[in-house]
């Protein structure tokens, strides 16, 4: 799994969700989005001045430590560790906006599925970190209801949030372990991090923004769908 842009609803897709949480779902994809895409950029360029560590720079010159070797080899090597550093403050901004994206969507996927009406977001803002504490808690598993007359656009849609469901479940229970989850909820901290040890994974945050967007596709099926559709 790799950070990656998820589709937006189109106009004339989930038209029977009410405009205002439509377009708050929307809005709470788009920035999950944004970070994605910063996620991707700053991976790329950890593995272009990585690669020019390794290749272009001796031994004896990238085991220095920064302000020894020659000119060059010192800005490679401090870009290398700004694009590190950049790569994980990245992730941190992913995780929080998938957070409040994720609980968001399942709130209003619990609601439409009961027959209630969906609420607008709320201010309380919920850690990452408290979230990998209490994952069913803050974010359940949502089960669209599945009956003979179900399309099949619903059907496929209902198995792609239990996908993502169980590879968000296996990365929290299996994946982080011995991790200092509160990373995710500050950039600061890992940006003070830089370098060390210690880091944090991308498995997460991209997990988390998968859930979500699987659960407002799906939510935009189950409201109402119609079959042109755009990208954005």
């Amino acid at each position: 799994m790799s950070a990656m842009p998820h589709q937006l609803l189109p106009r004339d897709v989930g038209i029977g969700l009410p405009d205002p949480v439509r377009q708050a779902l929307n809005m709470m994809a788009a920035g999950c989005n944004r970070a994605a895409i910063m996620v991707i950029h700053a991976a790329a360029l950890q593995v272009q001045y990585t690669t020019e560590r390794e290749t272009h720079i001796p031994d004896s010159v990238s085991g220095q430590a920064p302000g020894e070797g020659s000119s060059l080899s010192r800005v490679i090597v401090d870009l290398e560790m700004t694009a590190d550093s950049c790569h994980a403050q990245s992730l941190v901004v992913l995780a929080k906006a998938a957070a409040d994206y994720a609980i968001y969507a399942t709130q209003v996927a619990a609601d439409v599925i009961a027959g209630r009406q969906p609420p607008m977001p709320g201010s309380e803002r919920i850690k990452p970190s408290d979230l990998i504490t209490a994952l069913s808690h803050y974010v359940p598993p949502v089960q669209f209801p599945v009956t003979e007359s179900v399309s099949t656009e619903m059907r496929q849609q209902c198995r792609f949030v239990a996908e993502a469901y169980a590879t968000l479940r296996n990365v929290v229970e299996n994946q982080l372990i011995g991790e200092d989850k509160a990373l995710y909820d500050d950039r600061a901290a890992v940006a003070a991090n830089a370098g060390g040890t210690t880091g944090i994974s991308a498995a997460f945050p991209e997990a988390l923004h998968g859930y979500a967007a699987a659960v407002t596709w799906a939510l935009g099926v189950y409201t109402d769908f119609a079959d042109e559709g755009e990208t954005s």
